[in-house]
């Protein structure tokens, strides 16, 4: 789980670690060897067994196309891939990158259109049901292809006539899931069309790191819900976000890694918007840490990061650092070979009516002049306001 209040040095790292390792295997290369592989090392561990049959009909019928229907089926890959990811068997989960990259693929082009609620219970250790009550407001993470059901009856059936063991208990969980809020990397899809039971679970399938936010959790007697939705594209999951991407290159590349620089960049524009400037300020400080240790004194990332310097420090009032900077900027901008080589045609700037940061522009561009900047416009997007 990752707390959106928690600084990049305190990210859970089971959570970040998982991210990391999904990003991974669904970049990983595809080689015509690779079910090869897999079914090879299945062979291996079902000799003898009834599922040793099964290994060899998923050999001779897989389809890249239509991995849904594979996974789908009541056979030893649906049991094989879940407990995999669960357990997180990295050498397993490297013989199952192809499978696991068919599905999300698979699910990215048949991504669901319109918002919907889903349900799904969930058996839990009561350890786990303490971690989830103080994860309110907080940001949650599947390590496994979450399975849920349009139909809250479909999903209450299968601990409908039995009590949790001790020390555990059931969890129903009701997700609001927007298309709009899904990445292509983490879609969801209606799969009756293309799943093995067809539409008698009314099943929407989540891929593997959906991530969501746990919003309200509630309890009524011996019953306890808990209520979630999609991670949304808005500013604070987007920081989220960003702080976890920063977390990961922190741990994966040098110190100063131009990555890192445009990571803390990246995360000082969010806070800017949320009018959070001593956070942007420190951000982006230490973005220019990175640059002008990395970095040619005329490098124009310099002058792009002395440029959201000047425009922060103004908009908290001190205008003679905002000043410095912008006199930074102006002079790598203005006296740059490579900004000139960059901008073959003629170039004007002007001071954005809103922000008040300074906006280069084309010459051709000339009726654009005055205009708010993108930044600005970004923010009417997301708040309906300048403000």
């Amino acid at each position: 789980m990752l707390n959106r209040e928690q600084s990049t040095t305190e990210i859970n790292g089971t959570f970040l670690f998982s991210q990391l390792l999904i990003h991974a295997l669904l970049h990983m290369k595809s080689l015509s060897t690779d079910i090869n592989e897999f079914v090879t090392e299945c062979a291996k561990k079902y000799a003898g067994q009834f599922k040793f049959k099964q290994v060899q009909e998923f050999y001779n019928s897989y389809k890249s196309d239509k991995p849904i229907l594979e996974y789908t089926k009541t056979s030893f890959l649906h049991e094989l891939i879940n407990k995999t990811l669960r357990v997180q068997n990295i050498d397993m989960m490297f013989l199952l990158r192809f499978h696991i990259r068919d599905i999300q693929q698979q699910l990215a082009q048949h991504q669901c259109q319109s918002p919907v609620r889903v349900y799904r219970e969930q058996l839990m250790s009561t350890q786990e049901v303490e971690r989830l009550l103080s994860s309110v407001d907080q940001l949650i993470s599947t390590n496994t292809i979450l399975s849920t059901s349009l139909e809250r009856m479909i999903a209450e059936f299968f601990f409908s006539d039995q009590l949790p063991p001790p020390d555990f208990e059931i969890i129903l969980f009701i997700i609001d899931a927007d298309p709009n809020a899904a990445s292509d990397v983490t879609p969801f899809v209606n799969i009756t069309q293309c799943s093995q039971f067809g539409d008698a679970k009314q099943e929407v399938l989540f891929m593997l790191g959906s991530i969501f936010c746990l919003t309200n959790i509630h309890q009524e007697g011996d019953h306890m819900w808990a209520k979630c939705v999609v991670a949304k594209n808005n500013y604070r999951c987007a920081l989220n976000y960003q702080h976890i991407a920063l977390a990961i290159r922190s741990q994966c590349l040098p110190s100063n890694h131009p990555d890192i620089a445009q990571s803390h960049t990246d995360i000082a524009a969010i806070h800017f918007d949320l009018g959070e400037y001593s956070l942007a300020i420190d951000h982006n400080q230490a973005a220019l840490q990175i640059e002008s240790k990395t970095l040619p004194s005329n490098h124009l990332s310099l002058a792009t990061s002395y440029d959201y310097l000047a425009v922060t420090y103004d908009h908290v009032g001190d205008r003679e650092t905002a000043k410095e900077y912008f006199l930074k900027a102006q002079f790598i901008n203005e006296n740059n070979a490579l900004f000139a080589q960059q901008n073959p045609y003629q170039t004007i700037s002007y001071q954005c009516p809103i922000c008040k940061h300074h906006v280069w522009i084309y010459q051709i561009f000339w009726i654009f002049k005055g205009a708010p900047c993108f930044r600005c416009i970004r923010r009417v997007v997301a708040f309906g306001s300048w403000k």
